[in-house]
């Protein structure tokens, strides 16, 4: 029995889902290690796809306790191709062509740098303590038209509001990107962006748990080749 998908969401629930039914702390810690994130953990909680309002969905949030106490918090979105080889050099330049423009072009809610970006930028106002839900951030600002902006919000939806109550005690931070085989990962997101992004390949993620995405096979209908790999 095969599952079958067209988008990074299958893969990511399979991996997860099958990590957290089956209590498996060791591959977590594996996940982390690929993820080149070091650290001592005891405990692990996963979120799919929890709502942030206007700051984005992003595909999974792990939130761990460390073994000298405390906790840090996991921002994870993941990319596969989607009718062509996923390009990680394209995607960088896209965005960084948005934020030297300072306007809003329609694609960039999609895309992978700019997601992050909305993430670091909601975890580093804080915007969760003393109920202060509007962030007034360059480039991060929506434009609707040329007429009306409106800064983003996290809104007063009471599960949105207890995950950032989650999200606000973390200490810290990490900034996860899934991509497909072939991604360039040399771009120096850190010096680019002022944050730290660090690249998992597909690859990786099935040759370590291929007891949860040996299964998951994620092709274009048209083209028929597995996205995860990038592979025609």
């Amino acid at each position: 029995m095969d599952i079958l998908g067209y988008s990074e969401r299958g893969a990511m629930n399979a991996l997860f889902y099958g990590i957290a039914l089956n209590n498996d702390i060791e591959s977590m810690k594996k996940f982390m290690e690929l993820a080149n994130i070091e650290g001592d953990y005891t405990d692990f909680k996963v979120y799919s796809e929890f709502s942030l309002s206007d700051f984005g969905d992003p595909d999974m949030v792990i939130i761990a306790d460390k073994n000298e106490g405390g906790k840090e918090v996991f921002f994870i979105e993941a990319k596969v191709s989607c009718g062509s080889c996923f390009d990680l050099s394209a995607q960088y330049g896209k965005h960084n062509n948005y934020i030297n423009q300072d306007s809003y072009k329609s694609g960039n809610s999609s895309n992978l740098f700019f997601q992050l970006r909305q993430k670091y930028y909601f975890f580093e106002t804080k915007g969760c303590k003393e109920k202060q839900y509007a962030f007034d951030i360059p480039n991060l600002i929506k434009y609707y038209n040329q007429e009306k902006t409106e800064v983003r919000r996290t809104g007063s939806n009471p599960v949105v509001k207890k995950f950032m109550e989650l999200i606000s005690v973390c200490t810290s931070a990490h900034y996860i990107a899934i991509v497909p085989e072939n991604a360039s990962s040399e771009i120096d997101a850190k010096n680019k962006y002022g944050f730290d992004i660090h690249f998992v390949i597909w690859k990786d993620l099935k040759e370590s748990f291929g007891k949860y995405l040996d299964k998951t096979i994620l092709f274009n209908q048209e083209d028929n080749y597995d996205q995860i790999l990038n592979n025609k």
